[in-house]
């Protein structure tokens, strides 16, 4: 809406075809500076996070964070699998410390019921000091190994599924409120 700090999303995934068609689902919600800087912390919701491989596994505690960038840094993955939450879900990057507004974040929010899993992807290093935000439907291994894993949805012939995802900006006193959470 024009003037407001959000945007919304609203997709439709048609199976237009005659056979049954894997569906796999991620929105890619890459946030930079000044959200991610040193001092900037992750919020998510409850959920079990699964570490990508040995890289995230070494700072998993860590995960939600932000250090200055780091030289040599190898970028790192964890899979946050919601369950059991009948609200929307919510995860933000809140860096409480960026002047002149007293604040800022982004938040995005999305149905866990269409997209159970949320990806977040970092990447510290000098130039390449980003965050991922993707909340999802499948894994990232691509359509062969996440059919293995038994992993992947489908659509019928003539079946529809719709997405729903919101991406908000809070600055000074909106941006304070979820850093104090």
């Amino acid at each position: 809406p024009m003037g407001e700090t959000v945007v919304h999303v609203h997709d439709e995934i048609l199976n237009q075809g005659y056979a049954e068609t894997s569906l796999m689902l991620l929105y890619h919600c890459n946030l930079g500076y000044p959200v991610v800087a040193e001092g900037a912390r992750l919020i998510t919701p409850p959920a079990e996070v699964i570490p990508r491989d040995d890289a995230a596994r070494e700072l998993f505690d860590e995960r939600g964070d932000f250090l200055s960038p780091t030289d040599g840094f190898a970028e790192r993955v964890y899979d946050h699998r919601i369950t059991g939450l009948d609200t929307p879900a919510s995860a933000s990057v809140v860096n409480p410390g960026y002047e002149p507004t007293g604040g800022i974040a982004v938040t995005v929010t999305w149905d866990p019921s269409q997209l159970p899993r949320m990806w977040q992807w970092r990447m510290q290093g000098p130039g390449t000091y980003v965050c991922g935000l993707e909340p999802g439907n499948c894994g990232l291994a691509g359509r062969a190994a996440e059919r293995a894993a038994g992993d992947v949805e489908s659509l019928t012939p003539g079946e529809k599924r719709e997405f729903d995802l919101s991406i908000r900006i809070s600055l000074g006193a909106d941006a304070a409120a979820l850093a104090a959470t």
